[in-house]
């Protein structure tokens, strides 16, 4: 696997205007108006209501890159994008790559066919968040919160206002982007589960594997137990779907917050050729059992959170960030 960040030298521009600007990735817009001056700390006073307009303007993020050997010679390369915050599309040397309406996922497009030895230009074109919650809500109502329709959205909902958080509805690039180059084989998805008994836990780990070339590939699994114990396990990959389970003894559990400790494994993932790491995953896992118990009572009937065998009382507190961005 290859890797090309490409969160460098970024600028940015009102969508419809020719002003570009210097901009920070990760970030958003509302942070790079404000490291050049262009709008007021929206934290002071009244200022939060003089940026407002920011919110319901669409916005352009660009950059030109160099493309590095190594990813040009791969099978497949990947655009990866861990954070977009929040409707955008994405556009690779004029191509449209991808729409994203959700800042919450990790979004991933094969673009091999739409890169060019040496410069390459990428653009993401944002949406005003404003203007798409007031369509949605055109379209279908929702119960009113601080903003109409900002149930329709995935993004924060407190950018729109909370009771003591400030309306600062942003958009931008807010978690890492890179290239990702990958050849013969990669790991597409990893799921685990549990099966407790007395003194033993089965770890299954299920694998989705998308493989280019055909040759012989293993799946390698190390788990590095909380008392600094190896166990390892591998298996000879055939087809997309594998399992592979491994028996832990006398295992720590994970227990919630004043009931116990919470220990963790971690587990290292290795998807190999003869000669070479192809791609690797790696996890903190806590082992534990959970069940919501739902019994006839006086009322109707329980919602009773049991976990390792122990009813808890579930009890919490509502916060938002403390930084809108």
């Amino acid at each position: 696997m290859v890797v090309q960040s490409l969160t460098d030298k970024w600028r940015f521009r009102q969508q419809g205007t020719d002003e570009w600007l210097p901009a920070t990735v990760p970030g958003c817009v509302h942070t790079d108006l404000l490291a050049i001056g262009k709008i007021p700390d929206p934290f002071i006073g009244k200022n939060e209501l003089d940026v407002k307009w920011v919110a319901a303007k669409d916005w352009e993020y660009s950059r030109v890159f160099t493309l590095d050997g190594p990813i040009l010679s791969a099978d497949r390369v990947f655009l990866v994008c861990k954070g977009i915050d929040t409707i955008a599309d994405v556009i690779l040397n004029g191509n449209l790559i991808g729409h994203t309406e959700n800042m919450f996922r990790t979004y991933q497009w094969d673009v091999k066919s739409s890169l060019f030895p040496g410069k390459n230009l990428i653009s993401i074109l944002f949406y005003s968040p404003m203007k798409f919650i007031q369509s949605k809500q055109a379209e279908r109502p929702l119960p009113k919160g601080v903003n109409e329709g900002s149930a329709s959205i995935r993004k924060v909902q407190s950018h729109f206002g909370w009771d003591w958080g400030p309306t600062l509805p942003t958009v931008g690039i807010w978690q890492e982007i890179f290239l990702e180059g990958q050849s013969t084989a990669r790991i597409e998805e990893i799921r685990f589960s549990q099966f407790h008994t007395a003194d033993q836990v089965r770890l299954t780990i299920n694998s989705t594997i998308e493989q280019w070339i055909k040759e012989a590939l293993t799946l390698d699994v190390s788990i590095h137990t909380p008392d600094g114990k190896l166990i390892n396990r591998q298996i000879s990959i055939h087809g997309a779907e594998n399992a592979l389970q491994m028996d832990i003894q006398s295992p720590q559990l994970w227990w919630p917050n004043g009931l116990g400790k919470q220990p963790l494994y971690k587990v290292e993932i290795k998807l190999r050729n003869s000669a070479n790491v192809l791609d690797s995953r790696e996890y903190q896992i806590g082992l534990h059992k959970i069940e919501l118990r739902q019994e006839a009572d006086a009322w109707g009937k329980t919602f009773t959170f049991v976990v390792n065998d122990v009813p808890i009382f579930a009890k919490g507190a509502d916060w938002i960030p403390a930084d809108s961005f």
